[in-house]
């Protein structure tokens, strides 16, 4: 058996997926301009169940995105580094203080920058000391 799509059903697959993206563009564009998902459905004549899968997958690619280019920028922002400590790493040895003091500050930046130091804890509390809670809620698509 040939396992070969027919020319006709990748064209209607392929403009299928044109459709998608096309819509999810006006999806992205709605959400970054403050649109509610009730309101994109209604005006896309979609449901709201359909943006609220548009918005994941939107999600999910700006994330990659954002991965990609984070992931570029770590070796430049470390280069930068390393030519900030050249630059005053013979006043530091000197024993200038405000070197020193400016070298700590490009050390706890490479550190941040490449995870070095070890997580923060962060109790969330109330602003009398006492713990705080949080409810969770689980809410409907139809009303957000």
């Amino acid at each position: 058996m040939d396992k070969r799509k027919n020319p006709i059903s990748l064209k209607v697959e392929n403009r299928k997926k044109l459709e998608i993206e096309e819509r999810r563009a006006i999806v992205a564009a709605n959400i970054l301009a403050g649109a509610s998902y009730r309101h994109i459905a209604k005006t896309l004549g979609v449901s709201p169940a359909t943006i609220a899968k548009d918005f994941k997958a939107i999600i999910k690619g700006w994330q990659e995105e954002s991965r990609d280019i984070i992931g570029d920028w770590v070796p430049v922002e470390v280069h930068r580094l390393d030519v900030m400590v050249n630059a005053i790493w013979d006043d530091v040895r000197g024993g200038d203080l405000k070197a020193m003091d400016r070298m700590l500050r490009v050390m706890e930046r490479r550190a941040r920058l490449l995870g070095l130091d070890a997580p923060t804890p962060i109790a969330l509390q109330n602003p009398d000391g006492s713990a705080l809670i949080i409810n969770i809620v689980k809410m409907d698509i139809d009303e957000i």
